[in-house]
This record gives structure tokens, sequence and C-alpha cells, in this order.
């Protein structure tokens, strides 16, 4: 065993720091000017695929950057008209899957709440890029830890609003079956069967 010497111990100790995580605030200003600019590419060409990706490539990529700018307690920044920014989501799901999936999966992993504004923006952008890419979810989901799986399909299954719960567990169970993801549809089934998260 090897003793660092205490001057390096330290240099380590802030090495280390350095690289952990660490959730900071967002402000709403780091983040719009950028994405304004992706989405006005998007918008004077909507159909073009280089604009496409110019949007999504400007889109916030994280649950503190996405709620800065679509969800911040002020009701700044974009807050107001945030579903006329975020609903291209789930237009652009169909024609770009893993995109999409790359902006909606570490903001939803992140704790995005499926609710208000904003937040129900994403989660029709989720349900519809999932709904239509059965294999891409079984594939996600098989790369994520339990609790990952865990959230992801109470995400997914809106357990929380009575509303929908039955129609999107049913759904979703569906769709693994299809797969032939036993496994995973016991997970949609467990999460169903229970409207909180743990």
């Amino acid at each position: 065993m090897s003793v660092i010497p205490k001057s390096k111990t330290f240099k380590v100790i802030l090495l280390i720091l350095a690289v952990l995580p660490v959730p900071t605030v967002v402000k709403a200003a780091d983040v719009s000017k950028d994405f304004l600019a992706s989405y006005e590419v998007y918008k004077a060409s909507p159909t073009d695929a280089a604009a496409q990706l110019v949007f999504l490539n400007g889109f916030p990529r994280t649950k503190y950057s996405f709620k800065a700018l679509f969800e911040p307690d002020d009701f700044s920044a974009l807050y107001y008209g945030s579903n006329e920014y975020i609903s291209p989501l789930a237009v652009l799901a169909e024609k770009h899957p893993s995109d999409v999936e790359n902006i909606v999966l570490p903001i939803v992993l992140g704790g995005a709440p499926n609710c208000c504004d904003g937040w129900a923006s994403l989660h029709k952008a989720a349900m519809l890029l999932y709904q239509n890419n059965g294999r891409m979810l079984g594939n996600t989901l098989k790369k994520l830890t339990q609790e990952q799986q865990s959230l992801l399909a109470h995400y997914l299954t809106d357990v929380e609003n009575p509303d929908y719960r039955t129609r999107y567990c049913k759904g979703y169970i569906s769709l693994m079956k299809q797969q032939r993801q036993k496994e995973l549809a016991d997970l949609f089934k467990k999460v169903c069967r229970s409207p909180f998260l743990h």
C-alpha cells in the first residue's frame, strides 16, 4: 500500500472534486441565447433535415438547463409559450429518434416531473418517441440500472395521473410483450401497481 504525501493528497482531492458531477443552478441566460438561435433556424425551415439537427443540437440536455429555460421558478425565460419551443421534439421523434432520445432520456433520468406546462410537452415527446419505437425502448431499458428503469417506466406511464394511468400502462406492457421482452413487461406491470416513486 503506497502512501500519498500530504502535498499530493490535497491535489488528488481537488482533482476528484473537479470531476464529480455537482448539481448547479443554471441560469436561463446561459442557455436561452444558443437555444433561441437554433430554434429560429428550425422555425425558418422545419422540413429541412439540417435545420432539424441544428434545433436538436441546441436543445437543453439536462434537467437543470431545461428547468432554467422552460420552467423557471420566477416564470421568466421561455416559460410562457414553452410548448411552442418543446413540441417540435414530438414531431422530430419519428425522423430523428436517437437524437430525441439523447435529449429526453438524460432529462427524465435527472428527475423530470411529467406535469405542468413545459414538463408536459417533454412528456409527450418521450411518449411518442417510445410508443413508436418499442425496440429502442427495450434496448434503452436493458442498458439502465434497475432504479433508472423504474424511473423511466414511472415517467412514461404517468402513474400519478389516474386519467391516463390505465391506458399508458396497458400500452407499454403490450409494447414490451410485442418485443418479446417479458422482464420489461413485468417491470411496467410492477410500476403500474404502485403510483408513487420509491
